[in-house]
This record gives structure tokens, sequence and C-alpha cells, in this order.
């Protein structure tokens, strides 16, 4: 009968002992923000309604994202806005392409130890120009893709992710009519990785 008082005894203290387990995508709950890195692009620019390759080297790689994230058990979701002043152009030719491109995301993943695993679908926006800074055309598209981030510590993750666009022209070069010598015929469609490194508030 003595045996009870120390069997209990020794779980409390072994209770104590032990830290508490969080769930764990607990973690990634709450607002984050960061800097991104376009290691690399593919894809093609339209131009009048011609498709040309796209340089894999974008001018100004770099890009700013921030979001929030909301956690059910193992799943996170989330919202997030990216974007940077990255060039993508074609291949043979600086003076067309895209730039300013912005992604506002909606995110699904699952957690599991420090990783998070994540897709997403985007609206994404950027600015087509042709051969003139003072050229351009806004355009308007969606975007999806995949990535991975991993908690170094409770605040710092680093990340990698795989991002999918195709954008095109919602208003006319050079005030034309629209249809009018095709300068609607403008955007691109493309697939960049990225690296990223982020702050969890």
């Amino acid at each position: 009968m003595k045996l009870r008082p120390l069997f209990l005894a020794t779980t409390a203290i072994t209770c104590v002992g032990l830290p508490a387990f969080a769930n764990d995508a607990d973690i990634w709950a709450g607002f984050y923000g960061g800097l991104g890195l376009v290691v690399t692009a593919t894809g093609e620019i339209e131009e009048q309604g011609n498709w040309y390759d796209m340089d894999s080297r974008p001018d100004q790689p770099f890009e700013l994202f921030g979001g929030y994230n909301w956690v059910s058990n193992q799943m996170v979701y989330g919202l997030e806005l990216a974007g940077g002043s990255s060039k993508y152009w074609e291949e043979d030719s600086p003076d067309y392409g895209l730039e300013d491109v912005i992604d506002i995301r909606a995110r699904a993943g699952v957690a599991k130890g420090k990783w998070l695993y994540y897709g997403f679908v985007a609206a994404s926006f950027a600015e087509y120009y042709n051969g003139a800074p003072d050229t351009k055309a806004s355009t308007d598209g969606f975007g999806l893709g995949v990535g991975a981030s991993y908690a170094v510590t409770d605040n710092i993750f680093i990340g990698g992710e795989i991002a999918h666009r195709k954008l095109s022209a919602n208003e006319d070069l050079s005030n034309t009519k629209k249809g009018k010598d095709g300068w609607n015929d403008n955007g691109g469609k493309f697939t960049t990785l990225s690296v990223r490194v982020g702050y969890l508030f």
C-alpha cells in the first residue's frame, strides 16, 4: 500500500521535470516577415502576342515578404504579401520584360518537427515594360507554388520556394485602344526558385 503514494510522488516529480512539448505548428503562429533572394528563373516573355525565352538571371533579385499564420493542430493556414523590384527580361533583350512583381498569397501547410511544408495560390501583379522606362502596362494574373521553411530558433527561419506565375496586360501601352497594334498582348509566364530568411514575431 505504500507504493501508491510513492508512485504518485514520482509521477508528480517527473511531470514537473519534463518540458511541456508544444504542438509542432505553434511556433509558426502569428506574424512573420523577411527577405527573399530569387536564385534563378525560367519561362517566357510575351511581346505583342509573340513569346520569347526569359533570361534565367533576374536583375535586382531581392524581395520582401510578410504575413500572418493561423494554426489548427498540425495544419498552418496564412495570408502573405510578397514583392520586390526584380526584373525578368527577354534572354536576348533587357529592353522587354516584367518588373515589380507582387503576390497576394493564400497559404496552407503542415508542420513536422521544426519544418513547415506548404503550398500557395496567389493573385499576382507586375509592370510590363517595352523598350523604354516610360512605356509600361500593368499586368495581372495568378500564381501558385510550394515551399518549405525550417525554424532555426524560436524566431528565425530559413527556407526555399518554387513559384509559377502567368501574367497578361490589363491596360494598353502608349494609350492605344485595347487590341490596337496588339499592345495589350504582353505579359509572361515564368517559374522562379527562391531562398528565404525570416523572423517569427
